[in-house]
C-alpha cells in the first residue's frame, strides 16, 4: 500500500508511536513534500520577549518544549493558543505563535482529531496569511481528507506568491487530478516537474498523461454528478441509457449508505483491448475504481441498450467502491471495500458455487482470488447480521473523521475489528494470507 505523505512538523515522536489503522489496498500516490522544517532555527531566540509575566511564563515554556523537539501536550496547545490572542504587533511573538500553533496542529492531527488540527491551522494562517510553510501543511491535511476543492484553493493561494513552490505545485496537481481536471493537472505537474526534478512527481505525470492519451478520442457526456466517457463503439443515445443507469444506482447507493459524493464522479467506458491495454488491471478483471485518480474504467465490447442490465451489477459494484472510500477516506479495510460492493450488487455467499465448482470457474479468469472476494462477502454479511447497515454506515463515517478504523469499529460494534475478523477466518479454517469463507463447510 502506497503511504500517503507526510510534511515539515508531521514526524513529531507522538505520530511515529501510533499505529496505522487498517485500510483498503491504495493507489494514491506517496506526496512526498520536502523535509521538515527546523523548528530550532524558527524559534526566536530571546525568551523574555513579552513584559508581562504571565505571558512571559507561556513564552518561556514554548520555546522550551520546541527547541526540545518533544511532542506536544494539552498544556502546550492552551499556550499556543494564549499567545496567539495576546501576541498584538510584536513579529517575534506573533512568529512563535504560528510555529506553536503548527506544533499543536501536529498533535492533533497524530490523535486523529483532523477538525482540530485544521483550525489551529486556520488560527496560525490568520496570524501570518503569507507562512507559505503553514499553507503547505493545511494542504497535506486537507488532501489526506479527500478535502480536493479546499485543497486547489489554498495551493493555489500559495502559488499566487510563490509561482515556483514545488510542494504546493504537487499538491494541486493532485487535487485537480481528482476533481477529474486531468489536463491542467497535467500542465500543473510538468511545472513542479520543472522545478524539481522527482521520481514520484514523473510517475504522476507519466500516469496522467497515459490517461489524457487513452481518453482523447472518448466521447463525453456530463451530468451534475457523473462524466461519463466511452469510445465510438457505444451510441451516443447508448452513453446517455448508462449515465441514467448510473444515477439511478447512486441513488440507491446514497439512501444504503446514508452520504453523497460531493465530487464528480468520472466513468469510462473502455473496449476490453484498451482497458488492458496499460497492464496494470490483472487479465480477469471488468472493471475498477482506481484511487489514484478517482476514475472507474469499466470494459465493454459492443454495447446496446439491451446490454445495460448486464452492466448493471459492475456499475453497482465500482460506484460502492466510490462511496465507501469517499465515506471512510480510505480507511476502510478490503475486505469491507469488497464485501460490501459484492452486496450491493446482490451477490450473496451462500449462493456462491461450492468451492470445487468455483475453481473450475475461475481458473481461466480469477485465479487464486474467488475464495478471497467470497470471504469478505461472507464477512460483511456477518457484520450486518450483528447489528445493521446503518451501524456500518456509521463505522464508515467515524473511520473517516479520525483515521482509525479499528476504533469507529469497536465504538459501534462494540468489540475489535481485528480480532473478530480473524476469529471469523479462523472459524473457516481458512489461511489469514488468502482468506475464503465458505459457509456451508464444502
Amino acid at each position: 500500500m502506497m503511504k500517503w505523505f507526510k510534511r515539515a512538523l508531521a514526524a513529531l515522536p507522538l505520530m511515529m508511536a501510533l499505529n496505522p489503522a487498517p485500510r483498503c489496498e491504495e493507489n494514491r500516490p506517496d506526496l512526498r513534500m520536502p523535509g521538515r522544517v527546523s523548528l530550532t532555527g524558527l524559534v526566536p531566540a530571546d525568551q523574555n520577549l513579552a513584559a508581562e509575566p504571565s505571558l512571559r511564563d507561556a513564552v518561556h515554556r514554548l520555546t522550551s518544549k520546541l527547541q526540545s523537539d518533544a511532542p506536544f501536550d494539552k498544556s502546550d496547545v492552551r499556550d499556543a493558543e494564549d499567545l496567539a490572542r495576546r501576541c498584538g504587533e510584536n513579529a517575534a511573538l506573533r512568529r512563535l505563535a504560528v510555529i506553536a500553533l503548527r506544533a499543536a496542529a501536529t498533535r492533533a492531527r497524530a490523535l486523529r482529531d483532523f477538525g482540530e488540527s485544521l483550525r489551529l491551522l486556520d488560527l496560525a494562517i490568520a496570524l501570518d496569511s503569507d507562512a507559505t510553510e503553514t499553507r503547505l501543511q493545511k494542504i497535506d491535511l486537507l488532501l489526506d481528507q479527500n478535502e480536493w476543492y479546499e485543497a486547489e484553493t489554498v495551493a493555489r493561494s500559495v502559488l499566487s506568491t510563490d509561482a515556483e513552490s514545488s510542494s504546493a505545485l504537487l499538491g494541486l496537481g493532485y487535487a485537480l487530478l481528482r476533481q477529474d481536471n486531468a489536463r491542467e493537472s497535467a500542465e500543473i505537474l510538468a511545472r513542479c516537474l520543472a522545478v524539481r526534478d522527482d521520481t514520484v512527481v514523473r510517475e504522476m505525470l507519466q500516469r496522467v498523461q497515459e490517461t489524457l492519451k487513452r481518453e482523447h478520442k472518448l466521447t463525453e457526456e456530463r451530468l451534475p454528478r457523473f462524466n461519463l466517457r466511452y469510445d465510438g463503439l457505444i451510441h451516443e443515445e447508448i452513453g446517455r441509457e448508462v449515465l441514467a443507469r448510473l444515477e439511478e444506482i447512486y441513488s440507491v447507493l446514497v439512501v444504503e449508505f446514508e452520504h453523497e459524493q460531493t465530487t464528480t464522479i468520472p466513468v469510462t467506458l473502455f473496449t476490453r483491448k484498451l482497458y488492458h491495454a496499460d497492464g496494470r488491471a490483472p487479465g480477469w478483471s471488468g472493471g475498477a475504481f482506481d484511487t489514484f485518480d478517482g476514475r472507474v474504467r469499466v470494459a465493454v465490447d459492443e454495447l446496446s441498450a439491451t446490454d445495460i442490465d448486464r452492466l448493471t451489477p459492475m456499475l453497482t459494484h465500482e460506484l460502492t467502491h466510490v462511496i465507501v472510500h469517499d465515506l471512510a477516506r480510505g480507511n476502510a479495510p478490503w475486505e469491507m471495500q469488497e464485501g460490501l460492493a459484492q452486496y450491493m450488487e446482490g451477490k450473496r455467499s451462500k449462493a456462491a458455487p461450492a468451492r470445487a465448482e468455483r475453481r473450475t470457474i475461475d481458473a481461466q479468469t480469477r485465479p487464486d482470488v474467488s475464495d478471497a472476494y467470497l470471504s469478505a462477502l461472507a464477512w460483511v454479511e456477518h457484520i450486518i447480521e450483528l447489528g445493521s447497515q446503518r451501524d456500518i454506515n456509521a463505522t464508515l463515517w467515524q473511520a473517516g473523521q479520525t483515521g482509525d478504523f479499528n476504533e469507529a469499529f469497536r465504538d459501534v460494534f462494540g468489540f475489535d475489528y481485528a480480532e473478530s475478523h480473524a476469529a471469523f477466518v479462523k472459524q473457516h479454517a481458512v489461511q489469514r494470507q488468502h482468506p475464503a469463507v465458505d459457509p456451508d463447510g464444502r
